[in-house]
This record gives structure tokens, sequence and C-alpha cells, in this order.
């Protein structure tokens, strides 16, 4: 008898022509796919298995009537899944070459994917169901569905999904740079499976009716409707819970910043984790294939921006309005770390000079104190005759003037502080003895020009006593807050120390 694929033409044309039907119907429902939103959007389980499923139990069904099933585990599974598998494979090919939204090595990689997949599903179903057969009936190939068919649409699909699972977390880790195995622990998996599993067992009672009384078939119409819906309801619904835990998880970032650069990393981290997708705080607004909103940083406009995505998965209206909200969190977030930084301020400056006052200059020395730390005190020659000579207003732009000078000079070495009316202190976190005798000197130094104050050309010096941590060998004080009082008091004797060495030295002759 003549054949297509060894198959006897009296039966292989209707199965070819419901074949034809599969590959438009492959493409179709291959744009419905059920996006697990655990793995970034970039693994999806698609309906499409379904098709595979029908092909392959009308297949089975038929032959097995035919009687081309005789030895099952002969060469006639071979041409029963070609059959199945080929007009599969290539609408779900047709339908990749169609998706322009991703990219061809994506694409590519899918369908490579799909075909390895497609083709165990296939294999293990007629082994599994030819082994089971014959457990129930012995040598003789079954005619008819029973348990076997069960045992292999479920062995089958477990297949099917382990190796889709496998294949795609290698592409996902290798493309998103996630672990391979959290990749492969994510309990979104579980969803696939199970929506593999149902649409699978439903299209091959469709094709057992089909075989046995077509007009089941109205009845899985609501059914597969109801099937379509709920993937398609569970897919939206996955991606609203990821997208309202990730705006959780913002908010609460952002309401536990305490600096500006902790509320960006909590509205990246978040913005990510919503989107699936890279995500940066800067100055450059989105790009087309990017989506972002602005937020206003105390007059500074910086731009929230995500994506592109990887897999190159289109944003839509709800990933905007995720985008949208963070943006709208980090304003409020660092609207208030700006209202605690000015407060902070000015709590913690001095109001004449902008420098440290004393209890920051305490809670500085408190917090950093290190063996190498080392304190330098800092008082102003005449400046009481100044203040009596020429008036407070003077005085304080003589205070000024020298707390610049004390900053120029210390820079980003240490920290200048204002301790009372005419002392000041520099503070370094790594002070050794090299260090703070040349700082000493650099100090004093700076003061040797005339201040202009009012006006008048003013001569005011600087006497300066030093003292280091290390030094303190004596003090019994273990607790932090008690040390910087004693390295203060320290630097303060020292200070006068140097005062009063400053004022036996014989005046120049005049």
């Amino acid at each position: 008898m003549t054949t297509v694929l060894a198959l006897p033409v009296v039966w292989s044309l209707p199965l070819l022509a419901v074949a034809g039907v599969a590959v438009a119907l492959t493409a179709l429902l291959s744009r419905l796919p059920l996006r697990l939103v655990g793995f970034g959007g970039a693994m999806v389980y698609s309906l499409d298995s379904a098709v595979l499923a029908f092909l392959l139990w009308v297949t089975v069904t038929t032959t097995a009537r035919e009687g081309q099933l005789a030895d099952p585990g002969g060469g006639a599974l071979v041409p029963v899944a070609a059959v199945a598998w080929l007009p599969w494979l290539l609408g779900y090919a047709l339908a990749e070459a169609t998706a322009s939204q991703r990219r061809p090595a994506v694409r590519a990689y899918n369908v490579l994917l799909s075909a390895v997949a497609g083709l165990v599903f296939v294999m293990v179903a007629l082994v599994v169901r030819a082994a089971t057969a014959q457990l129930v009936e012995g040598d003789h190939a079954p005619v008819t569905t029973g348990v076997w068919d069960v045992a292999a649409v479920v062995v089958a699909s477990a297949a099917y999904v382990l190796v889709d699972l496998l294949l795609s977390a290698v592409y996902v880790a290798r493309v998103e740079g996630s672990a391979f195995t959290e990749v492969l622990a994510d309990p979104a998996g579980l969803v696939g499976a199970g929506t593999v599993l149902a649409v699978n067992a439903t299209a091959a009672l469709a094709a057992v009716l089909l075989a046995l009384a077509p007009w089941g078939l109205l009845l899985l119409v609501p059914v597969a409707l109801a099937l379509v819906h709920a993937t398609r309801t569970s897919t939206a619904a996955m991606a609203q819970h990821a997208r309202a835990q990730a705006l959780y998880r913002g908010a609460v970032g952002c309401q536990a910043a305490t600096t500006r650069a902790d509320v960006v990393e909590a509205v990246r981290l978040a913005a990510e984790d919503a989107s699936a997708a890279p995500t940066t705080v800067g100055s450059e607004p989105p790009d087309d294939d990017q989506v972002g909103a602005g937020i206003d940083d105390d007059g500074e406009l910086r731009w929230l921006v995500v994506g592109p995505r990887r897999n190159r998965h289109v944003f839509d209206d709800d990933d905007r309005a995720a985008v949208a909200t963070l943006a709208a969190l980090a304003e409020q977030a660092l609207a208030r770390v700006g209202a605690m930084e000015r407060v902070r301020h000015v709590a913690e400056r001095d109001a004449l000079t902008g420098v440290l006052n004393r209890g920051a200059v305490l809670r500085l020395l408190t917090q950093t104190l290190t063996p190498a730390s080392a304190v330098l005190f800092c008082d102003v020659d005449r400046f009481k005759t100044v203040n009596d000579t020429f008036g407070h207003r003077v005085g304080d732009e003589v205070l000024v003037q020298v707390a610049a000078a004390l900053q120029q000079v210390v820079g980003e070495h240490g920290t200048v502080g204002r301790v009372g009316g005419d002392e000041f202190v520099v503070v370094l976190p790594d002070g050794d003895h090299e260090r703070t005798t040349q700082l000493r000197a650099s100090l004093r130094r700076a003061l040797e020009p005339p201040v202009v104050a009012g006006g008048e050309d003013l001569r005011v010096g600087l006497s300066v006593g030093v003292a280091r941590l290390a030094e303190l060998q004596a003090a019994t004080a273990t607790d932090a807050e008690d040390l910087a009082e004693a390295l203060l008091e320290r630097a303060d004797q020292r200070m006068y120390d140097d005062k009063r060495a400053e004022q036996r030295q014989p005046s120049p002759p005049g």
C-alpha cells in the first residue's frame, strides 16, 4: 500500500489535513503564553503544547485502530512521532519568525528549545503508553484508550516541563545573570508545570473524543476557553503580585532611608524587581526602548530609567505606572531626607561660621575614635582686644575668616569645629606625630597675615595644642565618650601651654 511517512494513505491524508490546521493553531497559541514573573519575564510556558498533545493522540488512536502499533517498540513509533511533532514545530517556528519584538538569537533559541522539549514529549508519551499498556493488557497492543493514556500524558508532560525548565534556566542564568539553581528553585515553575499538564490532558481527551464520539468535543469547548482565560488571568495576576511586592519593598526602603543614597538604591532595586529589567537613577531621560519617570530631588531633576529588557519584551502601561509610582515615592522620601539634613545641619553646625559645633565635634570623635585619632585645639590670639576695640560685628567677621582659613588648610584630611567663643578644634582620623606637627605649623602660618575686617587690617594669631589618643597612656577611661572628652581636654591644656610659651618670647626689636 502506498504510504506517507510509512503510514497508509487511507488515513494519512486526513491526519495531514489536521496537521495543516495544527500549524496555524500552534502559531496562534504561541502568542498566548503563561509568563513566569519570577523568572523576570524571560521564561514562558505556552499553550501550544496542547496542539502537540492533540496531534499525537489523534495519530495514536488512528494508528491503533488500523493495527499499525501492533509492535509498540518497533519502527512504527518514528512515523507516528513525526506526524505529530513536525506540524507543531512548524507552527511554533512560524510564530517565532514573526515575533519581531525579540532578538533573532532569542527566537532561534526558543525554536531549538521547543524542538527538543516537544520531541521528548512525543517519544516519552509513546514509550510510556506502550509500556503501561503491556503491563495492563499483556502482549496485546491496545486498540482503544485506557489508563495507559493517562500515564502517558502525565509522564510526558512532566518530561516536557523538565526539559523546557532546564534549557530555559540555562538561558535565563546566562542572560539575566541569575544563579542556575536560583532559577530552578523559583516556585513559579510549579504554575507552569500545572498549566502544561492541564492543557495537554485536555488536548489528549479531545483527541480521544474525536476518535470515539466526535460530538463530545463540544463539551470541551467551555473547558478550553476556561483554560485560556485562566492562563491569561494567572499571568496578569502574577505580574501584578510581583509589582505589588516590589512597590511595597520600595515603599519600606524609602521610608527607612536616612540618606539620599539610601533612597536612590531602594527605589532602583524596587523598580528592577517590578519591571524585571536593569534600572538606573541619573540625569539622562529614557530612550525609546526604556520607560522612566522624573524625580525632583530638591530642585534637581533626576530620572528613574528602566530597561531595555534583555529578553526584549516590551513595556506595558502597568510597567509605566509602577515606575511612576516609585518615582513619586522617591520624591517624597528625598524631601523627607532633605528636611532631616537641614534640621541636622542646624543642630550640628555653628550658626556664625558654619563649622561643626561642640556637640557635633564630640559625637564625631566618639564615633570615629581609633588609636590614630588626633585633635588640634586652636585659640585665636588677641581676639578679646579686637572684640573690645572694634565691636562684636568686626569680631564676628574675624571668626568667620579664621574658620574659613582653618578649613582651607585642613581640607579633606580632617574636620573643623568651633567649641567656644574664639576656640576651634581640628579632628584628624589619622594623625601621627609628623602629620600633626606639619598641620600645626600650617595652621599658624595661615593666620600670620593680617585679617581684614571692618575695613581694618587686624593682626591676630593662633595658639595650637595637639593631643593624640595614642599618647593618653595614663587614661583609665574606656568609654568612647569619656575618651573623646579626655582628648579634647589634653589638647586644650597643650594649647594654653603653647600660648604661654608665645607670651614668654621677647618681642622682636623695633
